[in-house]
């Protein structure tokens, strides 16, 4: 016999189905349906917060559908759900509807993050909300477009598409290190756990590694002991990766020889000496 919570779970994902089916069987013989429907669905994110997990559902299995309607639905959707939350004036940090938002979000681009992808242009306006929530929820879109796109996808493996996606990657990387200065203390820690995230998957370009790493070094200092704290972790994993990327996973015949830098000091202490006796005698 079923349990009363396994039997509740039963109702409620056939009815996440029934209304599925319904609003695809609608969708593809009545498209001009399609933008009431959209702005439905943003009311009820703004408005419900027991309704996001169940819409966030509908929204991923819309975009993974056969169907072209319905994953015009998903993308059209979640854009004016940020176009929207981004026009209203009054959007608090605090406010359900953008709370919601960053829920729906967050949830999404774990899912289907070529939807963001390919859609980023649209969603990069949220680094210019007032509202942190919002930042954080694009920190999070950029970690997974570059860990499971940039890094990790059929694209990042073919030569002729390797340039552009290192190029959006780097762009993307500059991004973030940008926002480690941001004006909230909340929104810097979600940038530096996004770089930790990124550290630990491998998903960090060599070049960029002494970059993150000045930046959470700043960052120890910081007045907010969450930011302290994440910066430390960052600094303690950028460290590892170093040592794993620059020492263990090279020849050590390609470094110099104790020897061979104290000679290499001895050079360079010279040099100095010499440039020294000259500006003291052009001084003189």
């Amino acid at each position: 016999m079923l349990q009363s919570k396994d039997l509740l779970r039963m109702f409620k994902d056939r009815a996440e189905q029934t209304i599925f089916t319904t609003i695809e069987s609608i969708l593809c013989n009545q498209t001009q349906d399609m933008r009431n429907t959209e702005f439905k669905l943003v009311n009820l994110i703004f408005d419900d917060e027991n309704i996001v997990m169940p819409i966030s559902r509908f929204i991923i299995k819309a975009y993974n559908n056969d169907k072209a309607v319905m994953k015009k639905l998903a993308v059209d959707t979640l854009i004016m759900l940020v176009d929207y939350i981004l026009m209203k004036t009054n959007a608090s940090t605090e406010s359900q509807a953008v709370k919601n938002t960053k829920e729906v979000i967050c949830e999404c681009c774990q899912k289907i993050t070529r939807l963001f992808y390919t859609n980023l242009s649209n969603f990069i306006g949220m680094y210019e909300s007032g509202a942190y929530l919002l930042r954080n929820a694009l920190t999070e879109i950029i970690q997974h477009v570059i860990r499971n796109i940039l890094t990790y996808s059929e694209e990042s493996e073919q030569r002729d598409q390797h340039e552009k996606l290192s190029k959006t990657r780097t762009k993307l990387f500059k991004k973030l290190l940008t926002r480690v200065i941001d004006k909230n203390a909340h929104a810097r820690a979600k940038v530096l756990d996004a770089l930790i995230f990124l550290c630990c998957e491998n998903s960090i370009p060599g070049d960029f590694l002494l970059q993150i790493l000045k930046a959470a070094c700043r960052r120890i200092r910081d007045i907010s002991a969450i930011v302290r704290k994440k910066a430390l972790l960052l600094v303690q994993t950028t460290i590892r990766l170093y040592y794993y990327t620059f020492c263990e996973s090279q020849s050590k015949d390609e470094f110099m020889s104790l020897e061979e830098v104290h000679k290499e000091q001895e050079i360079i202490e010279d040099v100095i000496a010499a440039l020294d006796k000259k500006l003291m005698d052009l001084v003189e």
